[in-house]
């Protein structure tokens, strides 16, 4: 099983050089190298993050920073990496600018957070998600959902005071 599966990321990966080799007319010298350092980022982080989810499984260990640091810069590498394969190429500053807010919503997915909104009527039942004999959030849609209520409207108000500074 986990042969197929290192096969089907190495097909993925595989495909994913292949669109910057097509797409690359309309790139710049700097944007392929910058989705070529993003590609390695991504593999680099993925087969960091896959280590560090089992060592912690193994041990029985709670997420930390450093597995959350390492999670949060494989996405950001995604992130930028489908910007400019899509074209989204407008400034730097932008692409910054979703990083912050994207490693900001993170915070929303905490058990801290989780614990603020439970207290909230209506709907903290709907944001929350249950709570193990540990008092930590068995993470699931609730969790996902404080993210984007958090990530969606942050990242519109930021990438718009991004664009009225520039002009």
């Amino acid at each position: 099983m986990q042969k197929k599966l290192m096969l089907l990321s190495f097909m993925i990966f595989t495909l994913l050089n292949n669109s910057l080799v097509y797409a690359s007319e309309g790139v710049s010298g700097i944007q392929a190298a910058v989705v070529i350092a993003g590609l390695g980022t991504i593999t680099g982080a993925g087969t960091q993050a896959t280590k560090m989810n089992e060592e912690y499984s193994k041990k029985k260990k709670s997420p930390d920073f450093k597995m959350r640091a390492t999670k949060a810069v494989g996405a950001a590498a995604i992130l930028v990496g489908a910007d400019l394969l899509l074209g989204n190429t407008k400034n730097t500053k932008e692409n910054l600018t979703k990083l912050a807010v994207f490693s900001v919503s993170l915070f929303a997915i905490t058990d801290t957070a989780a614990n603020i909104v439970r207290e909230l009527p209506i709907i903290g039942g709907l944001l929350t998600d249950p709570v193990d004999e540990h008092g930590r959030e068995m993470k699931d849609s609730g969790a996902y959902a404080r993210g984007l209520l958090v990530y969606v409207p942050l990242r519109q108000l930021a990438l718009q005071c991004v664009s009225n500074s520039s002009k």
